[in-house]
């Protein structure tokens, strides 16, 4: 999926791997923003994702008693935030972006149990869905996921313990 470019408006311009429009989107988070029905006296904390969920909820019904619309959307959106740590700099071979994309995930609680037992239970099958070895993706995560929190709001979510949560037997050895 990685490999997938938005055209670029020059025809003299590289394009932009799909990744990168996971940050252009926050780029409008105040738009975003206005549609939080306490605004401006609230605010959310990643105002993307956050509309984003609201829309999913109020247009998604899926009739499956097992299915957890929170955890789910928790889980994809940890997925499509990892997207721009697979991209690699054609000319140099080397990580072209050095951190993850942003989500709700970070900073709501119920994220964490979600997104460990998922990678702990499917990381073999998500691994064979990014080029770069999937070890490396998570570690970097790891190590930068905190660096995303807003001014102000807390990361009471998922920021870290996604490369032990995938690979607990690598941590075993440490």
């Amino acid at each position: 999926m990685a490999g997938i470019e938005l055209v670029r408006r020059s025809l003299y311009e590289e394009p932009y791997p799909i990744a990168y429009s996971l940050f252009f989107i926050r780029r409008a988070g105040e738009v975003f923003q206005t549609q939080y029905e306490s605004y401006p006296n609230s605010r959310w904390c990643d105002p993307v994702a956050s509309y984003i969920k609201v829309l999913f909820d109020r247009k998604i019904h899926i009739d499956d008693y097992l299915w957890d619309k929170d955890a789910n959307f928790y889980i994809r959106e940890f997925l499509l935030s990892l997207l721009p740590l697979d991209i690699v700099d054609k000319n140099t071979g080397t990580p072209a972006i050095g951190h993850p994309s942003s989500g709700l995930f970070i900073y709501i609680s119920d994220s964490i149990p979600a997104i460990r037992r998922f990678l702990k239970n499917e990381s073999g099958w998500v691994a064979k869905i990014f080029y770069r070895p999937f070890e490396e993706i998570l570690k970097k995560f790891d190590e930068t996921a905190k660096r995303l929190v807003s001014g102000l709001c807390w990361a009471n979510g998922f920021v870290s313990g996604a490369l032990e949560a995938a690979f607990p037997e690598k941590n075993e050895n440490r």
